[in-house]
């Protein structure tokens, strides 16, 4: 929930103008630092179950790719696809 939460008040706060400066650099340091965030998480899964682990894999490239799909739209259609694979795992992880 905290991504979604921070990722509305950042979209929200850039379209009311409340920061000037707003480039897509600051799109791919947001994505980047949920990558990072990720990342560690997914270190955390190798001790648990091994569906985790690929979700928390997926999610981690999901998130550097949507931060360098912020200057190349072919990546970031790639990231749409890990996406998918990722939300595929999770519904699997789910069931399992």
């Amino acid at each position: 929930g905290a991504f979604w939460i921070s990722l509305a008040a950042f979209l929200w706060a850039k379209d009311a103008g409340l920061y000037a400066m707003a480039q897509e650099i600051d799109m791919c340091i947001y994505f980047c630092v949920w990558g990072a965030f990720t990342g560690l998480l997914w270190i955390i899964t190798f001790k648990i179950n091994k569906c985790l682990v690929v979700v928390f894999g997926t999610l981690t490239l999901l998130f550097f790719l949507l931060a360098i799909g912020e200057y190349s739209t072919g990546v970031h259609k790639a990231a749409g696809y890990v996406g998918l694979l990722c939300g595929a795992s999770a519904i699997y992880t789910g069931y399992a």
